[in-house]
């Protein structure tokens, strides 16, 4: 079951860079995001066919909750591939494992150990790597990596309430109510758009199917994990391989996927690749004893 979250974390890196183009191609982030939300609906609830422990509605909170951090974690990430780097978005998405632990010692399920200040420190040299020659008259890089580390943040909070709330609310039924709510604050999105569906460029549609396609996959697969082991760390610490992988498919895909800017000279590739390692060292840290 470990290798659920190793799966999502490559998913995720590659469907990344599909979600850049088809957002290159003039998909728009928020009809992305709507179509991307719903489709994860349909993923979700998939569960619902074979787990049949019906739902306690007394801890109904708990979905609720988890859906709408999952939501507005979804937007920021999708607005930081937009204006940022996949090669840098993703691995800074690792620190999400962190904010894990955060939340989880606010809600008093956790001590703080001087292993977490020591690898927050870790994460800090991690970042500068990863934004290095973005921090100095370059908007698009610093707005994106401030995009990023919020969507971690909204989405580490949605995998604590997750791991908090599936066992007492029933994990199949969480997981849809999750994505029901998360779906149902999507037509939110719809006064924003700048134009209608109808007015997406055919050709960002192929990008858009396949980029909503594997973010719907990735992250069902990740939260049928987190609901049904509670392994909510672990599986973080797992799912942070993206980070590597979006370097690694950086290097590879960018000219495939016509995304000049993913390009990356020697120094910047074996730079990013040693935020990413740093990184993956902070989050093992975090939770070795």
């Amino acid at each position: 079951m470990l290798l659920l979250p190793l799966f999502s974390g490559f998913v995720y890196a590659l469907g990344s860079f599909l979600t850049k183009r088809a957002l290159s191609e003039g998909a728009g982030i928020l009809r992305f995001s709507f179509l991307s939300n719903w489709a994860m609906l349909g993923t979700f609830s998939l569960p619902l066919i074979w787990q049949n422990r019906s739902a306690d509605f007394s801890h109904w909170h708990w979905p609720l909750l988890a859906g709408a951090f999952f939501f507005f974690g979804q937007v920021t990430t999708f607005a930081a591939i937009r204006v940022g780097s996949v090669s840098i978005q993703t691995p800074l998405m690792g620190t999400k494992v962190l904010f894990v632990s955060v939340f989880s010692i606010l809600l008093g399920s956790q001590v703080i150990t001087s292993q977490l200040w020591v690898a927050s420190a870790i994460t800090a040299i991690a970042v500068g790597l990863l934004g290095w020659g973005g921090f100095s008259g370059n908007q698009p890089v610093a707005k994106g990596m401030a995009l990023a580390l919020g969507s971690a943040a909204c989405f580490a909070m949605a995998d604590v309430l997750l791991g908090r709330g599936a066992p007492l609310f029933g994990p199949a039924p969480f997981l849809a109510l999750m994505m029901l709510t998360n779906a149902t604050l999507s037509l939110g999105l719809i006064p924003f758009f700048r134009q209608g569906l109808s007015s997406v460029p055919t050709s960002a549609w192929s990008w858009i199917l396949g980029g909503v396609a594997l973010m719907a996959i990735q992250s069902a697969v990740l939260g049928f994990f987190f609901a049904n082991s509670g392994l909510i760390a672990e599986g973080n610490i797992l799912y942070s391989s993206r980070g590597v992988w979006s370097v690694l498919l950086g290097a590879l895909l960018a000219s495939a996927f016509a995304l000049p800017g993913e390009r990356m000279t020697r120094i910047i590739l074996m730079q990013r690749l040693a935020g990413a390692m740093l990184m993956s060292a902070a989050i093992w840290l975090v939770f070795s004893s």
